[in-house]
């Protein structure tokens, strides 16, 4: 247990909780201020990576897709390694942890659960693209 509210709960204390408790799971998808604090506070220069990663991922992700239908083990450690390197670069965590790990099992030829890995991988796109448009919207 990472917090609690004591009894009566008031509505400002909960508010703040609840806002709290969502930027910490955004931050496993995508961490927005450490990623700023990276580029040393720049936001535009934020804004522009962000927009180069939007593109470049879902390039890489179309082509690690047909690696994995192709069973090309050497292809799916290749493009594995360079999504967990641009998710790390990016900031998102948890992205880059499955990335990770296809890197090392398709290193390995354990080839077998690729698909489930690929389908995950995909799934945690689709929450760090929702993180960002909440993040960008949110944005003057």
């Amino acid at each position: 247990m990472d917090a609690f509210l004591a009894k009566p709960i008031e509505r400002s204390k909960l508010e703040k909780f609840m806002k709290e408790y969502v930027r910490k799971d955004q931050d496993e998808h995508f961490n927005y201020a450490e990623f700023l604090e990276a580029l040393g506070g720049d936001n535009e220069m934020v804004e522009k990576m962000i927009a180069v990663s939007r593109a470049d991922m879902k390039e890489k992700l179309e082509a690690l897709g047909k690696a994995v239908k192709d069973g090309d083990g050497r292809q799916i450690s290749v493009l594995a390694h360079y999504i967990k390197g641009a998710a790390l670069t990016a900031r998102y965590k948890t992205m880059a942890g499955i990335a990770s790990n296809m890197e090392v099992m398709a290193k390995g030829d354990v080839l077998d659960t690729m698909e489930e890995n690929l389908s995950a991988l995909n799934n945690e796109w689709g929450n760090v693209l929702q993180v960002l448009n909440q993040v960008f919207q949110a944005e003057p």
